[in-house]
């Protein structure tokens, strides 16, 4: 008989596993009982934490509320649980999805970040936003985000 924890591995497990451990250092080892808090150090703050979400959102279509990215006491397993209830974005339509929202999440990690008070909308904020936001896209593009958006 499989334990409960293995019961509960699903897609979104594997996926937040893989996406924080890109953005952590190789000694750090993320399972699925690791508590998001434990993880954060000088490499993984917030910042950090809210473009793993936004990965995990654009792969799969869903939309994450900001209640469950402020909880970071919740284990890697807790938040991938609650991630599979939430809709997503079927194969045929997942192409125009993509296209339609990938450049609005430009905006949405901006606000994000604005609200949680991560950067409050100078050159400076907005450069390392957008230097992040490439990395992400895997492109040297410049995106041009001059201001927050309201």
């Amino acid at each position: 008989m499989k334990s409960n924890s293995v019961q509960k591995f699903n897609k979104f497990t594997f996926a937040l596993l893989q996406t924080l451990n890109s953005y952590l250092e190789e000694d750090v080892k993320v399972t699925m009982n690791t508590r998001i808090k434990d993880l954060y150090s000088d490499d993984f703050d917030d910042f950090v934490w809210i473009l793993c979400l936004v990965e995990i959102e654009l792969r799969y279509g869903i939309e994450i509320p900001d209640e469950l990215a402020l909880d970071t006491n919740q284990t890697v397993l807790d938040i991938s649980i609650k991630l599979k209830e939430f809709p997503v974005v079927e194969d045929q339509y997942y192409f125009d999805y993509y296209t339609a929202t990938s450049a609005n999440f430009r905006n949405r990690i901006i606000l994000s970040m604005k609200k949680f008070g991560l950067v409050n909308g100078d050159y400076l904020g907005l450069n390392i936003v957008n230097r992040w936001l490439d990395y992400i896209d895997g492109q040297d593009k410049i995106y041009g985000a001059t201001e927050l958006p309201n």
